[in-house]
C-alpha cells in the first residue's frame, strides 16, 4: 500500500540518512483530543507511540500547509509492504539462545541518548517468544524497572487505518480492562487496539499509522514478564507510573526495510525555492539516488 507523509527536508534527511522513521508520543501531536486522551481515568496519551501518514493519493493543500512548512517542504511516498517487514519478523523467536543473541545485537542508542535493548517476551504457552524493545535504567538487569516499547499486537495489521468519529470521550473505554492488584501491580486486558481514532474534523487527513504502545515495568523476582499474545494482555506492569522522576521516552526511532527506499518518491512542495529544491535533490543524491523526485502541481501561496 503507498502511504504518504507531508514533513520538512530537514526531516527528509534525517530519514534518508539514520533509515528509521521516528514514532512520537501521543502526546505530541496536534490534535488536543488526542493530547488529553484518557481511558477510564488513565492518561494514556504518554503511552501511545505513532507514525502518521496519509492514504490520500491526490496532494493535500491543507497537509502541505501544517505539516510541511507552509508548501516549502515535501511529501513523502513509501511502500507499507516494505517498511518494516524486518522488525515483524524478528519479533517472534523460538529459543532461548536466539532471545539471548538478539537482545544482544540489538542494543543501542539513541540521539537522545536513551539507551535501547531488546528484551524477549514469552507468550503464556512458552512455546514462543516476542522481542519488542525495552528501555533500561542504568542496567541491563530484564527485573529492574524501566520502559517496555511492546509488540504490535498480531491480531491486527501493523498498520491502522483511522477511524473518525463524533468524539473521542470514552470511545476507548470498552477497549480496556484495567485490573490493579495491588499499589504497584496491574494486569491490563486489551479487548481492541487503541490509538486509531480521531474527531471528524480530522477527517480530510485520510490518516493510517502505525502504533507501538509504552508500558512502565516494575522490579519482580522473576526474570520474564509474562505477555498472553493471543489476548493482548500483559501483567506485572506499572501504570501509571509510580515514582514520578521516571525517565520518560517522547519518542523512537524504529529502522527500516533494506529495500524501503526502494520505494520511495519524493515531492517538492509547491513553494519550494530553486535553493530548496537543490537542497532536496543532493540528499536524494547522496542517500536515495533511485528515488522519483517531481515538483508539486499545487498552486499554494501560505505566508510563512
Amino acid at each position: 500500500m503507498r502511504i504518504h507523509h507531508y514533513t520538512s527536508i530537514e526531516t527528509l534527511g534525517l530519514i534518508l540518512k539514520n533509515r528509521t522513521i521516528r514514532f512520537n508520543r501521543s502526546d505530541h501531536v496536534d490534535d488536543p483530543d488526542e493530547i488529553e486522551l484518557e481511558i477510564n481515568g488513565y492518561p494514556f496519551a504518554k503511552y501511545l507511540l505513532l507514525s502518521c501518514w496519509t492514504l490520500e493519493e491526490e496532494e493535500s493543500i491543507p497537509q502541505w500547509g501544517l505539516y510541511a512548512g507552509k508548501s516549502h517542504g515535501v511529501r513523502i511516498s513509501l511502500d507499507s509492504d516494505h517498511l518494516f517487514q524486518k522488525f515483524l519478523s524478528e519479533m517472534i523467536i523460538n529459543s532461548k539462545d536466539e532471545i539471548d543473541r538478539k537482545v544482544w545485537d540489538k542494543r543501542y542508542t539513541q540521539s537522545d541518548g536513551t539507551e535501547i535493548f531488546a528484551f524477549g517476551f514469552h507468550d503464556t504457552s512458552c512455546e514462543k517468544s516476542y522481542l519488542p524493545y525495552y528501555i533500561f535504567h542504568g542496567t541491563i538487569n530484564p527485573t529492574s524497572s524501566g520502559l517496555a516499547i511492546l509488540p504490535p499486537s498480531p491480531k491486527h495489521d501493523f498498520l491502522t487505518k483511522v477511524e473518525y468519529v463524533d468524539t473521542l470521550s470514552k470511545v476507548y473505554n470498552d477497549s480496556i480492562m484495567i485490573k490493579n492488584t495491588d499499589e504497584r501491580h496491574y494486569s491490563m486486558n486489551f479487548t481492541t487496539r487503541i490509538g486509531y481514532k480521531k474527531h471528524k474534523s480530522w477527517g480530510f487527513q485520510k490518516e493510517a499509522r502505525f502504533i507501538l504502545m509504552l508500558m512502565h515495568t516494575v522490579p519482580q523476582n522473576t526474570g520474564h514478564i509474562i505477555v498472553d499474545i493471543p489476548n493482548f494482555s500483559f501483567t506485572k506492569f506499572g501504570f501509571p507510573p509510580i515514582n514520578k522522576d521516571r525517565s520518560e521516552l517522547f519518542y523512537f526511532d524504529l529502522s527500516v526495510d533494506e529495500d524501503a527506499f526502494d520505494y520511495l518518491e519524493v515531492i517538492a512542495g509547491p513553494e519550494t525555492s530553486e535553493e530548496e529544491r537543490a537542497k532536496i535533490k543532493s540528499i536524494l543524491q547522496l542517500y536515495a539516488p533511485d528515488a522519483k523526485y517531481s515538483i508539486s502541481r499545487c498552486r499554494t501561496k501560505f505566508s510563512r
